[in-house]
């Protein structure tokens, strides 16, 4: 697939998608690092029997030189959440520094119209409060003249399809506070679970995150010429650690994939846990 004929597909993450790397730390003291809240929930009601999250989450600071990152592949990018003029700085790639003004009806900043590729947006706090609560890029799916279907890989159901290095089970997660979420689990350093990705042009995968899990990293790769360009850096590493629980976020993509391609996906474990409920696979097919 040529990448400039990519079809622009927006996809949204809240902030508790691993997608969205939060630093120094993605969950502590809001003077110090970024802190996860809940609308609807408080710290004291915090217990191992009531770790869901109610209402709608965000992740705020006070500390100046925290700052957020989201790598993806496509041409636009939107950022919400609220602060004031001036207590923010952004940056796209190696471009020039641009101050926030501020949120606009929830809308901390916006860019469009660039060129197809691997992106990287930096927002920094310079002062003040600043709460982020999302985003949305646009990244690329198919081709013109093609119409996305997308088809569901479950944990639960499809665990053969999976290879591993270590003990991946499939496990029944929070079964104190909800039923039936059933994902494959590792709380193994250096444990890798890997699958192979066909006929898609992207995919998400999807678990939850809670305050027991640490970082992991992905690798996509492939023997075609040119067929992983769009996937971001296999260096990178996620987080989905918070101290509230959420079912079903994004805990990685890839978008801008060949169809013709064959993949190999390989997720490694870098300490704690980490849990997979499922693959949604991208397809691109002819009108």
């Amino acid at each position: 697939m040529s990448s400039g004929n990519c079809l622009p597909y927006n996809i949204s993450l809240t902030d508790q998608s691993a997608v969205v790397r939060f630093f120094p730390d993605r969950d502590g003291a809001v003077d110090d690092s970024w802190n996860t809240t809940y609308s609807d929930s408080s710290f004291s009601e915090w217990s191992y029997d009531d770790t869901f999250g109610k209402g709608v989450s965000s992740h705020r600071t006070t500390s100046v030189g925290a700052y957020i990152l989201i790598d993806w592949a496509g041409t636009a990018v939107w950022i919400y959440g609220t602060a004031s003029k001036g207590s923010y700085n952004v940056t796209i790639d190696q471009g020039s520094t641009v101050q926030g003004e501020g949120d606009v009806g929830g809308l901390l900043f916006s860019q469009t119209g660039l060129t197809y590729g691997l992106h990287t947006i930096n927002l920094t706090v310079t002062g003040g409060e600043v709460s982020v609560s999302g985003a949305i890029i646009t990244v690329g799916m198919g081709e013109p003249g093609t119409t996305l279907q997308t088809r569901n890989i479950s944990a639960a159901n499809s665990s053969a399809l999976f290879d591993s290095n270590q003990y991946w089970p499939v496990n029944e997660l929070y079964a104190n506070q909800t039923s039936s979420y059933y994902c494959m689990t590792s709380n193994l350093l250096g444990a890798t679970l890997s699958f192979t990705v066909s006929e898609a042009v992207g995919f998400v995968i999807y678990g939850s995150d809670d305050w027991q899990q640490g970082l992991f990293t992905v690798s996509v790769t492939s023997d075609s010429l040119g067929a992983a360009n769009s996937v971001t850096n296999s260096t990178i590493q996620y987080s989905p650690r918070s101290l509230w629980t959420q079912l079903n976020v994004p805990k990685y993509l890839a978008s801008g994939l060949n169809r013709s391609a064959l993949y190999t996906v390989e997720i490694t474990n870098l300490g704690a846990s980490f849990n997979l409920a499922s693959v949604l696979l991208y397809d691109s097919l002819s009108r």
